[in-house]
C-alpha cells in the first residue's frame, strides 16, 4: 500500500478499526486504501474470492503485461453504501475467470488494454460498474468477456476509445448477446456499442417500434426507456437486421428505470 496498514489478527483485538486491508480467508476487504505498483499485479488471488469495498479505494498499476486486479478463480465484488474502487491500469484493469457484482461502485480503466476482462461470465445485479478502455491501438473494449454478460440491476457503463477505423474496440464485447433484464446499461465504442445485439426479456420494442439501423454504420445515439409493468421496469428490445449489423450504434442506453 502507498499508505495505511494491513490488518494483523492481534491488532484487531485491540484496535478493531485500525486497518485498510483485511483478509479473513474468504473475503478481501479494502477500506480507504491506496495501492500503487510499477510492475506485476496490484491484487492477485489464485482461488475463489470476494472483494468487499468500504470507503474510497484507489488502485494504480503501471505494468503493461499485467492486470491491476487478477483472479484465477471466480470473483465477487460487493460494497457498502459509498464504497468504491477506482482502478487505473496500463494493462487490464480487472481480469479473471468469472465476475459477479451486486453492490458498491467499480471503476476500471485501462490505457492500453481492456477495462474489464473475463474468460467466463459476467453477472451484474446491482451497484455501479464502469469498464473503460482508452487504448489508441488494437481491438480493446471497455468490457470484454469470452462468456456471457447478464445485467438485471444496477448501472453498467462500457466504453472504448472514440476513433473509427478497423481496429476500434467495442463498448461491450461478448461471446453471445448480452441479456439485459433490468438496471441501466450504457455502451459506447469507437467501432460499435456492442459486439453482439443485446436481448431483453420479451422481445417487444420499448418504443412500440422496431429499432432499425439506417445505413451500414449509423453514428447516432439511441435512448430506450422501458414501459412500466405494475411497479417493475423491464428492458425489452428488438433490433431489425441491416446487412450484417443488426445494431451498429456508437452510443446506446438501455434503461430499466425512469431517469
Amino acid at each position: 500500500t502507498t499508505n495505511g496498514t494491513v490488518s494483523d489478527p492481534e491488532m484487531l483485538d485491540t484496535e478493531p478499526d485500525n486497518w485498510n486491508i483485511k483478509w479473513d480467508g474468504r473475503t478481501l476487504s479494502l477500506k480507504d486504501t491506496e495501492i500503487t505498483v510499477a510492475s506485476g499485479k496490484a491484487i492477485y488471488s489464485d482461488a475463489r474470492c470476494e472483494l468487499h469495498l468500504i470507503g474510497e479505494n484507489t488502485v494504480i498499476d503501471n505494468d503493461t503485461a499485467s492486470a491491476a486486479l487478477l483472479w484465477d478463480g471466480p470473483l465477487t465484488i460487493t460494497g457498502e453504501v459509498g464504497g468504491y474502487v477506482r482502478i487505473n491500469a496500463v494493462g487490464k484493469g480487472i481480469s479473471g475467470s468469472t465476475l459477479s457484482i451486486s453492490s458498491g461502485t467499480v471503476y476500471s480503466k485501462s490505457t492500453a488494454d481492456n477495462g474489464i476482462y473475463t474468460s467466463g461470465d459476467i453477472t451484474i445485479t446491482g451497484g455501479i460498474v464502469t469498464g473503460l478502455s482508452t487504448a489508441t491501438t488494437g481491438n480493446h473494449s471497455g468490457i470484454k468477456t469470452d462468456g456471457g454478460l447478464s445485467v438485471s440491476g444496477g448501472t453498467v457503463v462500457a466504453r472504448s476509445a472514440h476513433y473509427c477505423n478497423s481496429e476500434s474496440g467495442c463498448g461491450a464485447e461478448t461471446a453471445s448477446a448480452p441479456v439485459i433484464t433490468g438496471g441501466a446499461v450504457y455502451a459506447e465504442g469507437g467501432n460499435k456499442a456492442f459486439s453482439a445485439v443485446p436481448v431483453g426479456g420479451t422481445g417487444a420494442a420499448l418504443s412500440g417500434e422496431t429499432i432499425n439501423s439506417s445505413g451500414s454504420k449509423p453514428d447516432k445515439s439511441v435512448v430506450i426507456m422501458t414501459k412500466k409493468d405494475g411497479t417493475t421496469y423491464t428492458p425489452t428490445v428488438t433490433f431489425a437486421k441491416y446487412d450484417s449489423w443488426p445494431a451498429f450504434y456508437s452510443h446506446l442506453w438501455i434503461c430499466g428505470f425512469p431517469f
